[in-house]
């Protein structure tokens, strides 16, 4: 079991009380092999606690980080976690919901190979354009960035286009190599 912890205190101090509940509306309108299954919610005095199902072994980036010496994670497990998360984008933006916080760290690896895409605490329903700025700063797309005249579903294609660069590549596109060597 994954547990997401939210803490109170810290979502009332950002004015963002509404983003577990939201995550846990959405994940039970969701029913896909590759997006986590909410199990459950409790809650206590200082936190929130959503229960997700998927036995992670490890989170994308791990995994990244312990082949980055090889230059990335290879071209046949990047196609398969692609075609899985491509999957859970179609189908979410079938239902008109936005992931937009897209990263390795909201890919789970378990122990049979399952790919489980999670994080959802963005996630959103979105008819046509949001002009909300979130997410996670290397995988924003343009339009997002800019805000003028908001953005849709080329956000989440946007992140998965930046993931799979990172895959193949070991390192993140906005990085020149030069300054990749010297960090």
């Amino acid at each position: 079991v994954v547990v997401s912890v939210y803490q109170k205190k810290s979502l009332e101090s950002i004015f963002q009380q509404h983003l577990p509940f939201r995550e846990k509306k959405l994940l039970e309108a969701l029913d896909h092999p590759n997006i986590s299954k909410l199990l459950g919610a409790l809650s206590d005095s200082n936190c929130l606690y959503l229960l997700f199902d998927c036995q992670s072994l490890l989170t994308l980036s791990s995994y990244q980080l312990q082949c980055q010496s090889i230059g990335g994670i290879g071209e046949m497990l990047s196609i398969y976690i692609s075609a899985c998360v491509l999957s859970v984008l179609r189908y979410c933006h079938s239902k008109s919901i936005l992931h937009r916080g897209l990263h390795p760290g909201s890919i789970l690896l378990d122990w049979k190979g399952n790919v489980r895409v999670s994080d959802w605490t963005f996630s959103k329903i979105v008819e046509e354009r949001t002009y909300t700025l979130c997410g996670h700063v290397d995988y924003l797309s343009p339009e997002a960035l800019i805000g003028e005249s908001g953005y849709g579903r080329g956000l989440d294609y946007w992140a998965l286009g930046v993931l799979i660069f990172e895959m193949l590549v070991g390192r993140s596109p906005f990085i020149p190599v030069e300054t990749q060597w010297e960090q």
